[in-house]
């Protein structure tokens, strides 16, 4: 079992080409007893791209392997095909499926943590809030009965409350050297990835104008005000130069957190950190300290 890879196994029974998920196991050490703790990797891409081969090679996916932690990397349904919540069903699909063959693949189901970037973050983060929650499950996916819930949340550059994205922009626009939206388009429109991820590419829905029944459902923000679970959780953003995903987005998302009573500190349970000098997934997220800082948090709060 260990330095041992599973690919492309199916996690709901004559599903979808993308319901499928890679299982990669720590490289040396001694398998517990209990079985290895996981982290189920969701990839970015803005909801309609990505894979969850991306992962591999990357610092988080050697750091993980080389301390003892299993590596679950997810694909999903994209908004190329599929309007949410197909992607957030699928991702919570295959959690319950890796508790359903905990014993199988030598899992620990009792500490599973969720990683993301991006958009893999947002979902991420939605899975973190909202176990159990029926309006963003689909029970005909299988694995009925075994527990969503995870032990703790790793969120880089999360998008996590579309109607106010353009907003978030204009205020880091004004910040010195603050980036800019970089889109090319306003999130406040029908051709922006969150306009796509609400309606899929053949019915984009501008976040802004749609009812808050639609809206809500993919928001973190209001999870994080309205969800069922709060986890340990560790938000991290680039500290004003991500033109993508601006840091009012974790803003957002940090102060939805307070308000429902937890506390951020330094790596404590609960981590809110801006990184100075990173973007949107550039070099400045594979920096070793960084990494391993993360890595640190996960083994302590799996």
């Amino acid at each position: 079992m260990l330095g041992a890879t599973f690919l492309d196994l199916p996690y709901v029974v004559g599903g979808h080409a993308n319901q499928k998920l890679d299982i990669r196991y720590p490289r040396s050490g001694t398998i517990p007893a209990a079985g290895w703790p996981a982290v189920l990797y969701i990839h970015g891409g803005g909801w309609w791209s990505g894979d969850k081969g991306d992962l591999v090679g990357d610092a988080r996916h050697e750091k993980c392997l080389d301390n003892g932690i299993a590596l679950i990397a997810v694909n999903y349904r994209l908004s190329t095909t599929h309007a949410y919540p197909a992607h957030i069903q699928d991702c919570k699909a295959a959690l319950r499926w890796v508790r359903g063959n905990a014993r199988r693949f030598r899992i620990n189901p009792t500490r599973i943590g969720v990683w993301g970037a991006s958009a893999g973050s947002h979902l991420g983060l939605v899975m973190a809030l909202t176990p159990g929650v029926a309006s963003l499950t689909d029970n005909g996916h299988g694995n009925v009965g075994q527990s969503e819930s995870v032990s703790c949340c790793v969120s880089w550059y999360a998008p996590t409350q579309a109607k106010s994205c353009d907003t978030d922009f204009t205020a880091q626009a004004a910040l010195p050297s603050g980036a800019a939206n970089g889109r090319g388009f306003a999130v406040c429109s029908t051709s922006s990835q969150e306009a796509r991820l609400l309606g899929s590419d053949a019915a984009p829905v501008n976040p802004c104008s749609a009812s808050d029944a639609v809206r809500d459902l993919a928001d973190p923000v209001y999870w994080a005000a309205n969800g069922t679970d709060l986890p340990p959780m560790r938000i991290q953003h680039g500290e004003k130069l991500d033109a993508v995903v601006p840091v009012g987005q974790a803003q957002r998302m940090r102060d939805a957190v307070i308000a429902r009573g937890r506390t951020f500190s330094s790596e404590t349970a609960y981590h809110y950190e801006e990184i100075v000098g990173a973007g949107h997934g550039n070099a400045g997220w594979s920096d070793t300290t960084l990494v391993a800082n993360t890595i640190a948090w996960l083994n302590t709060h799996l």
